[in-house]
């Protein structure tokens, strides 16, 4: 079960980390996150276009993906000897 919960919460990193990516695209394009949301969920983007108007559950400026991988290879030593972290 433990390591159900570790990848879940890996997932939910990577998630965070590409639904931030969308915001700084969205904000690149001189559109605000509201704005990104109606033009993604026209196109059949839902998951992101509701995700993008939620808090983050991580701080992916902090916990940026170098980090997440090395979070990874701490809780799951062999993944990182197997090379498939």
């Amino acid at each position: 079960m433990a390591e159900q919960l570790d990848f879940l919460n890996g997932v939910s990193k990577l998630h965070a980390m590409y639904t931030e990516q969308v915001r700084m695209l969205a904000h690149a394009h001189g559109m605000s996150n509201e704005q990104a949301a109606i033009l993604l969920d026209q196109f059949g983007y839902y998951n992101v276009a509701r995700q993008i108007l939620v808090e983050p559950r991580h701080d992916v400026t902090r916990d940026g993906l170098a980090e997440i991988v090395r979070d990874e290879t701490v809780h799951n030593p062999k993944a990182h000897d197997e090379g498939t972290a």
